[in-house]
């Protein structure tokens, strides 16, 4: 690119050190001689002197900058948690591959370090309570929209691989639920017939607890639990003409995370008394947490449902964390992001959070 004028601002730069401009077709005829000469106090003083002014386009530009900028600091500022910067070399990045994309083709992830649900009571039934809360939201539209997924980081082999697979190629031992909340789901949206009881119970005999399934089993695995065969319908239902292909999150060990928007797996469940095994002997480290949030519709839907997770843990975290003095060290909950990068070339789709 070629130039017929310097923006007189250009002067203003701080630490400005050299310009190399000679060759431009200026306007100014004097400019060239003041090149030549090679002194930058006096080409900067001919620039501030005799350079353009700003187009009201640029300074439009700039001022929107500005307001992003300022916009960004302030959303920073109000966080309610510690952000992180990016591992640019890290293991931890998702390869989101081509064929999601006809699937669920958007996911964002983060990563909470310092977990120890131990050292604070009650934090832990309020992250699976946000969970379901968030899930039963108009953001999620009882998971139509999008999904949140939470996984201990510690059983995971990186990088992480985002797919669309046929359900006979999905083998995992799904997510184990209690009675109550299994009895909860089989009655959504009404009372549970007897007809459900049968076919809870004729599933109950068929799978073990523990059992590995594939998805393609799961229509008979979930059998008269209306609330996840709900969410089964939304990859069963969508139109295509080819067989459904299951979008599955899984580690480098081809162990899969989950199923969206149906159900996570049961090896890398987070539970209260997980912990990791620090370097040290005897060392423990609190647990570290992966958060996924899928969704069919939108990243931004993704993000969005994903920054309330993280914006309502965080506080609940910071609460319950200040009150318990004997806890001490960190008392902001703090977030790792995660790079999305496409399969095959490495490219950066997106990172979360910013």
């Amino acid at each position: 690119m070629r130039f017929a004028a310097v923006c007189g601002e250009l002067a203003s730069a701080p630490k400005l050190k050299s310009l190399q401009l000679e060759g431009n077709p200026f306007d100014d005829k004097k400019m060239p001689k003041v090149l030549k000469e090679g002194r930058l106090k006096n080409i900067i003083t001919h620039i501030k002197k005799h350079g353009a002014p700003p187009s009201k386009e640029s300074e439009a530009e700039v001022a929107a900058a500005m307001s992003k900028l300022a916009l960004a600091a302030a959303a920073a500022a109000a966080r309610s948690y510690k952000l992180r910067p990016v591992e640019k070399d890290s293991q931890l990045d998702v390869h989101v591959h081509p064929e999601v994309k006809g699937v669920r083709p958007h996911l964002v992830c983060a990563v909470l370090h310092g977990v120890n649900f131990a050292a604070l009571p009650g934090v832990y039934e309020t992250f699976i309570a946000l969970q379901t809360s968030i899930h039963e939201s108009p953001l999620c539209n009882k998971r139509a929209a999008a999904a949140i997924g939470t996984h201990d980081l510690g059983k995971l082999q990186l990088p992480l691989q985002y797919e669309a697979l046929p359900p006979a190629d999905v083998k995992f031992v799904p997510l184990a639920r209690d009675k109550d909340a299994a009895a909860a789901a089989a009655g959504a949206g009404g009372e549970a017939t007897a007809e459900d009881a049968a076919a809870a119970a004729a599933a109950a005999s068929r799978f073990q607890p523990g059992q590995e399934v594939t998805a393609d089993q799961l229509p008979q695995y979930f059998a008269g639990d209306r609330s996840m065969l709900k969410y089964l319908s939304y990859i069963q239902d969508r139109p295509s003409k080819a067989a459904p292909l299951y979008a599955v999150l899984r580690d480098s060990a081809q162990a899969v995370l989950s199923v969206s928007p149906v159900i996570n797996a049961e090896h890398c469940r987070v539970t209260p008394a997980t912990q990791q095994l620090g370097a040290l002997q005897g060392a423990i480290e609190a647990q570290k947490v992966l958060v996924e949030v899928s969704s069919s519709d939108s990243l931004e839907v993704a993000q969005k449902v994903a920054h309330e997770f993280l914006e309502q843990f965080g506080k609940a975290w910071s609460t319950a964390a200040a009150a318990a003095a004997e806890a001490g060290g960190e008392q902001q909950l703090q977030v790792s992001p995660v790079r999305m990068l496409t399969f095959g070339t490495g490219h950066v789709r997106s990172i979360f959070p910013r």
